[in-house]
């Protein structure tokens, strides 16, 4: 029987055309597969634990249980304190409000000595700005609103698939293999252990270094006398996650905070100058020595990746990006016809 062979331009209308539908179900299905990635990540970094509590004579029941557990205290706890900073964060707010009544006044006297702008015009224009805001309040408290219960209720998906991906991984597995010739198990079978042990060895090296990033951060602030200086590391170690610009939006809240908080303006420059030798630190040394080359990216892909799965996700998908792109790497360079793709998106070998 003869094939039937279809032009070149036809071949990648139906590529083209395939990858805009599942781009198109990516986006359309987040709300539910964003969880359950998260949930499988967990899934393949809490396995040998999980097996470990079975060894134990625990059922299946109770050890996918108590592997829920363990995540879900650990968020919670992170939460805990995030909220009791804010409770007393919010308890200063007074003192706050006179610092940054104090700081305004000073740059409304610096725009009318240094550029001439009067204080009417500003006053127009701070006006104009609070009638925006208060016609806009209503939209803005029902989004607040909304994506607070969108964070439970995504909480509460990725604890069910982390459950129920934990007492069926083998029949997962299982699944995987059984979809693929009996002659192609092999090689399946080996990108699936690549793959579980990269996305180990990537979410155990992220957690580990987000704990060292909190703690220098912390330690510098401390050093710094800047308030809440346990809450701003935290808070900037965990925006760490999200690649090459985490690390930025953490730094200029900390130092705006400092700015209106502290008299000089040396503390929030400070602040900066720790924050920029703490990420180079940790993107030179910490990482590279703790997450190795499991995730063997150059950084335009780290970077397309980012912006790819951005546009798809949101900040879910720029956190899930690194990942997900190496996975994507791991399958290429083990199929033949997919290995240019794997060697473009990989680091370059010296010679």
């Amino acid at each position: 029987m003869n094939e039937l062979k279809l032009p070149f331009y036809v071949q990648l209308v139906v590529v083209l055309l395939g990858i805009s539908l599942f781009i198109l179900f990516l986006v359309e299905a987040g709300a539910i597969l964003r969880p359950l990635l998260y949930a499988v990540f967990f899934a393949l970094l809490l396995h040998p634990l999980c097996t470990r509590f079975e060894r134990w004579k625990l059922s299946r029941t109770l050890s996918a249980l108590f592997c829920v557990l363990i995540p879900s205290s650990i968020i919670g706890a992170v939460l805990f304190f995030i909220s009791s900073q804010f409770s007393t964060f919010s308890d200063s707010l007074p003192v706050l409000q006179d610092k940054i009544n104090l700081v305004s006044g000073n740059m409304m006297y610096f725009l009318e000595t240094k550029l001439h702008v009067t204080n009417d015009k500003l006053m127009n224009y701070l006006n104009d700005s609070v009638v925006k805001l208060l016609d806009q309040s209503g939209t803005i408290v029902s989004y607040t609103v909304t994506r607070i219960s969108s964070s439970f209720i995504s909480f509460f998906l990725f604890s069910i698939y982390l459950f129920f991906t934990l007492y069926y991984r083998r029949e997962c597995k299982q699944f995987i293999l059984d979809i693929f010739q009996h002659q192609r198990r092999g090689l399946v079978e080996g990108i699936l252990t690549k793959i579980q042990l990269m996305v180990r060895s990537y979410v155990t090296g992220v957690l580990i270094v987000v704990v060292i990033v909190g703690v220098l951060n912390s330690l510098g602030l401390l050093i710094l006398g800047v308030e809440y200086a346990i809450f701003f590391g935290l808070l900037a170690s965990i925006l760490n996650l999200i690649p090459y610009i985490g690390i930025l939006i953490g730094a200029l809240v900390t130092m705006l905070f400092a700015l209106i908080t502290k008299e000089s303006i040396w503390p929030s420059i400070s602040a900066g100058l720790i924050f920029l030798g703490v990420h180079l630190l940790e993107a030179n040394v910490i990482t590279p020595k703790i997450v190795g080359s499991k995730v063997n990216l150059n950084p335009f892909s780290a970077v397309l990746g980012l912006i790819i799965w951005h546009a798809i996700w949101g900040i879910s998908g720029m956190v899930l990006a690194i990942p997900l792109v190496a996975m994507f790497k791991i399958i290429c360079d083990a199929v033949d016809p997919l290995k240019p793709i794997g060697a473009l998106l990989g680091k370059s070998r010296s010679r």
